[in-house]
């Protein structure tokens, strides 16, 4: 979708191209969430380079948020059914539908946060926000470390400290809340469990490792 609607006016507020494309990373989602969700459909994935902190990638996280999906279908439809059956059962089944997405949640958070695709780097900070950023478009990356406190006016993405900093040569995009939320952005902060091996998707002059 991204590459279909690529071009600056996608990026301008209220434009029609911007419109599209959000529709047409909204409509994605569905599909996406499947293909993720099933192991099968995503066995040709691409590798991840590294994954970032999140509490979504946890072992526990599919089991709480299913069992609560559970409870809220079952209630859902008994809160309704009295008023009327087949709204019921529509409002239930979109609230159990949830649990496909959230699994998509886990795999995408557990396994491919971050990953190569042609020549963009991938970035998902769990199933809820993205950014694409093509390798030239990199300046710059660091590893370090940096507060959460230091990084708050920035894009810090993972738990704890940042151990990776992206520096770019023009603006990247971050599309959150099923890309209903677009925001642009200059500096990226990552919180990775490997963060040397994003030091190697760029030529050797242009990352620097910083003490931590």
């Amino acid at each position: 979708m991204l590459e279909q609607y690529e071009g600056d006016n996608v990026y301008e507020k209220g434009s029609k191209e911007a419109k599209k494309l959000e529709l047409a990373l909204m409509f994605a989602y569905e599909p996406a969430s499947w293909y993720y969700a099933i192991p099968h459909f995503s066995r040709n994935h691409a590798p991840g380079l590294a994954n970032l902190r999140l509490w979504s990638a946890q072992w526990w996280h599919v089991p709480l948020v299913c069992i609560a999906l559970v409870i809220a279908t079952y209630a859902s439809y008994l809160a309704i059914a009295l008023w009327s059956e087949t709204v019921a059962i529509v409002v239930a089944t979109l609230v159990f539908y949830l649990i496909v997405m959230f699994i998509a949640n886990y795999r995408v958070s557990k396994h491919y946060s971050v990953y190569l695709i042609k020549d963009k780097l991938m970035v998902n900070n769990s199933w809820w926000g993205m950014t694409v950023i093509p390798l030239s478009n990199i300046q710059q990356i660091e590893t370090g470390s940096w507060t959460a406190a230091s990084t708050q006016e920035q894009f810090h993405f993972g738990r704890g400290n940042a151990n990776v900093k992206f520096t770019f040569v023009s603006e990247q995009t971050y599309y959150s809340g099923f890309a209903t939320f677009i925001e642009r952005m200059d500096t990226l902060y990552l919180s990775v469990d490997e963060p040397s091996a994003l030091l190697k998707i760029c030529q050797p002059q242009q990352y620097t490792a910083l003490s931590a």
